[in-house]
This record gives C-alpha cells, structure tokens and sequence, in this order.
C-alpha cells in the first residue's frame, strides 16, 4: 500500500511540473527536397553536349540554341520544364530552313508549361517549315508552346507520325501544321489531342496525303481555311472547334472556284474543305468524318462552312452534321460527282 502511495505521489508531482513548464519547440532545418537529374542543363553549350551524348535535355533556365544535334535512328527526350527554348532558324535549318528529325529518329517534348521558340530569316517564305519529320521519324509534343514565325511543322515522308497533346501551335504564316502531296508518301499518322492549332495568316492544318490524321478536343484554326483534307482518312470529334476567323481577305481566294484548284491551300475559302479538284494530283479517295459535338465557324460573311470536291473518279465520302449536308446542297458548296455525304450521293 505504501508503494502504491508513493508512486501516486510522484505522478501528481510530474504531472504538477509539466503544467506549469512550457515547451517550445525548435524546428530544425530540414533539407529541401532535390528534383535535380542527371540531364540537368542551363547553357545552350550544355545543352548541345548533353542531347548528343545522352540523347535526354531537362532545361534548368531559358536559352537560346543555334542547333538541335538530332541524328538517325536515335530516341530523344527534351523536358523544357517550363522554360522557354529558343532555336535560332538561320544556322541550326537545311536549305530549305528547316530543322530536320532525322529518319528513323523519335523525338519526345515535354513542356510542362514551357515554350518553343522559332527565330526564322524573313528571307525564308511562309511555306517552308521550321520542323520538318524524315521518314520513319516521330515527333511528340505534350504540354508545349510552340511559336514560329512561318509554317510550323511539316509532315511529308512515309511512316512519320507526328502526336501533339495539350499543346498550342501558333504559326505566323503558311500552316500551323502541314503535308506535302509532291512525293508519293504512306503510312503517316498525325494525332492532334486537346491542342490549339492557329495560323492567323494562313491555314490551320492542311493534310493532302493518303494518310490517316485524327483530330481529338482540339481547336484548328486559320485566317482563311481551317483545315483542309484533300485526300487520306480524318476524323474530327470530341467537342473539336474548326473555325475560320477572316484574317485573310477571302477575294484572294476567288480565283479558285468552279474547279480552278491549285496546290496547297490555293483552294476555294472555306473553314472545311474536303478533297480534291485538281486534274491529275492528288489521285487518292478521301474520307473525312466530323461528329456532332465539333463546332465549325465561318467568320466571314456569305461563304461555306464547308466545302467539297471530287474529280478523276476518285471518291469523296463526308459524315457531317444533317444541317450542314442541306447547306452544301442548296447553296451549292461542291464540286464534282463523286461525292457522298452521309452516305447520300451529289448528283
């Protein structure tokens, strides 16, 4: 008994002391947490030494570059980590101004808030562009900005694949992003996927090769068409928006009716305009799929939302909302025969 009363004794004493004491507490400096790798760079000669040799950039500040040292058959990897790159056109492109992805090589760049920057000689013509996919090459652009003064991005050889996710491409001139029919080519995907395309002075995308592109929750658009489809399979969903905003002055395009089709874009000034009416070019049927939830928007007073042609014999074959299949039909925004729209032929 005499144990237990002493015990209690000394626990009313501790607990006494311990009320009347105050304790503070002092932190001690932690370490901050260290999201440095390996591939770390902050000059533009880093940058170039460590793409070469390791094939993987992650930027640590903006900088401005004369040459992306990209070879064939080789996997690269830039993490512009929310910085800004800066390319300067004028000696790190080919002839033609351009920055080659070499053949066979796959280029990955992730922005995480960061931009792209195009420094391009105004000697060099809105048609020619900076970024330019060899064949069998690959170019992924997630959660980027990528600004250029000229067309952007120009896919033109067999089985490249271009996928831009979550990014915005602003082009100053020619096409944000573009193909060219000049070559006979195959087997190029293009992938554009909760992404901005704009080329205020020109066309938003034009794809005139008998390829495969898909447009996902994406907004496309030019100061004249906003995308044009002259040939391959393309599809357009998930709440996309295809708007032409009137930027260019829509006479330059008038020349180009009733079948006096040129190359390019040189095509009647439309926001979607679907095959082909060019003798003896672009010989290859074209399917194009728009669903309900996309938005097209014509800017411009008295002209087409959307037009379409055929010539050659080669097929033409548009799913499109009901309420614009009655607009091409009685206002006569077509061109040719071989046309089916929602399965119902133009006759």
């Amino acid at each position: 008994m005499k144990t237990l009363f002493k015990t209690l004794i000394i626990l009313l004493v501790l607990l006494t002391a311990a009320s009347c004491t105050q304790y503070r507490f002092i932190p001690f400096p932690l370490p901050g947490e260290d999201d440095s790798t390996p591939y770390d760079v902050g000059t533009s000669e880093s940058f170039a030494e460590m793409l070469s040799t390791t094939g993987q950039v992650r930027l640590t500040s903006s900088i401005s570059v004369s040459d992306l040292p990209i070879k064939e058959n080789r996997n690269y990897s830039i993490n512009l980590n929310g910085n800004t790159l800066t390319l300067n056109a004028a000696s790190s492109a080919d002839t033609n101004g351009r920055l080659v992805i070499a053949e066979g090589s796959d280029v990955t760049i992730n922005g995480n808030g960061g931009t792209l920057n195009i420094l391009i000689p105004t000697e060099i013509n809105d048609s020619k562009a900076f970024i330019k996919l060899q064949q069998g090459s690959s170019l992924t652009l997630n959660n980027v900005t990528y600004n250029s003064a000229r067309t952007g991005i120009l896919v033109d050889q067999t089985a490249a694949e271009l996928t831009i996710n979550n990014s915005t491409i602003s082009a100053g001139g020619g096409y944000a992003v573009g193909t060219n029919a000049s070559t006979a080519v195959n087997g190029v995907n293009i992938t554009i996927n909760g992404s901005r395309l704009i080329a205020n002075n020109g066309t938003g995308l034009l794809f005139n090769i008998p390829s495969t592109l898909s447009i996902i929750d994406s907004h496309i658009e030019g100061g004249a068409q906003a995308l044009i489809v002259r040939g391959g399979y393309a599809t357009i969903k998930n709440n996309s928006k295809l708007v032409s905003n009137g930027n260019v002055d829509a006479s330059d395009f008038g020349q180009y009716a009733n079948g006096n089709w040129k190359d390019g874009n040189s095509v009647p000034y439309a926001t979607l305009v679907v095959g082909n009416a060019t003798e003896n070019s672009y010989e290859y049927n074209t399917t194009c799929s728009v669903d309900d939830s996309t938005s097209i928007v014509m800017e411009t007073p008295n002209h087409p939302r959307v037009y379409v042609a055929s010539t050659s014999n080669y097929h033409v074959d548009l799913s499109i909302s009901e309420e614009i299949e009655q607009d091409i039909k009685t206002k006569d925004y077509s061109y040719g025969n071989n046309i089916s729209i929602n399965g119902n032929p133009i006759s």
